[in-house]
């Protein structure tokens, strides 16, 4: 009876190993487990987000005088990045410079450039600044910005009645290239203004007068046109500023000033000149009468 509990018993337990071990051979294995997630994971990019670049530190349609500029350039959710630099200068030649051609694999960043337009392949004149960056299935984002170097800006400055041109440009004395600023006056017709013209300013100032109120001009519209010298001779551009000179009334020559009360009457000098001749006709009638009747009653 005992041996016959012992194999029962010893069968019962031998199916629960075996029944144990089917289980545990059913059951994934964690590492096994670990190993496929992480090999699914790198084998998997979310690349769904729009492609983005763009471009700061220079603002689009700005001109400036100062060499030394910063630009960033930022980008995310791009597989390529190239950024560009167009350049025109003030006689018209074109070049164009790479400035980067990256593969980035999706990774955000950016680039930042120190430009000094004062070394030899920039100068003075019109710069295109562009990235494009390109995403997944070829989609692709793009920023362009656009300014001007220039040796000077001028603008027109009305102060106390009187004309002033004030330029800005650089005037350190490593990094400044005019010499002398020339300015000229022209009427409507193109016609040089004399005695306004020339008119010159030697670095560094900063503002000159133009005395229009000095000489009779014709009410019309006038140019100031400013150049620019360097130490090689004259600068490939010029600036032009519109002054426009209105018609003054000018006071009515018979009309007198007659004082606070009948200055504003609209008595004129004729009138005042009338006026008189007709009292002095009758007062010298009214005196011959007078004198008359006096001689018959003598």
């Amino acid at each position: 009876m005992k041996k016959t509990q012992k194999r029962c018993f010893g069968v019962l337990g031998l199916s629960a190993v075996v029944a144990m071990t089917a289980v545990a051979f059913a059951l994934p294995s964690p590492d096994a487990s670990t190993i496929s997630t992480m090999t699914d994971t790198l084998n998997v990019r979310v690349v769904s987000d729009t492609p983005n670049v763009d471009i700061t530190g220079i603002e689009s349609g700005e001109e400036f005088v100062i060499p030394r500029q910063s630009a960033r350039v930022t980008y995310e959710h791009v597989n390529t990045v190239k950024v560009t630099l167009a350049y025109t200068d003030l006689e018209g030649n074109e070049s164009s410079f790479v400035l980067v051609d990256d593969i980035v694999d999706f990774h955000p960043g950016q680039y930042d450039f120190n430009f000094n337009f004062d070394e030899p392949q920039y100068g003075y004149g019109n710069y295109i600044l562009t990235v494009v960056g390109e995403g997944e299935d070829g989609v692709k984002d793009q920023d362009i910005i656009e300014f001007t170097y220039l040796p000077f800006i001028a603008t027109l400055d009305e102060q106390d009645d009187k004309t002033y041109v004030d330029l800005e440009y650089d005037n350190d004395a490593t990094l400044g290239n005019i010499k002398e600023f020339i300015l000229n006056v022209y009427d409507k017709d193109g016609n040089i203004v004399s005695g306004l013209s020339p008119i010159s300013l030697l670095a560094p100032g900063t503002r000159v007068e133009v005395p229009f109120g000095n000489y009779d001009l014709a009410a019309g519209e006038y140019t100031i046109r400013v150049t620019a010298k360097d130490s090689s001779g004259t600068i490939p551009y010029t600036q032009d500023l519109e002054k426009d000179i209105a018609d003054i009334p000018v006071p009515s020559a018979d009309t007198p000033d007659t004082g606070g009360f009948f200055r504003n009457i609209g008595i004129s000098q004729s009138d005042f000149l009338i006026s008189g001749l007709i009292i002095f006709f009758v007062i010298g009638v009214c005196g011959i009468l007078v004198v008359s009747r006096k001689s018959k009653k003598a």
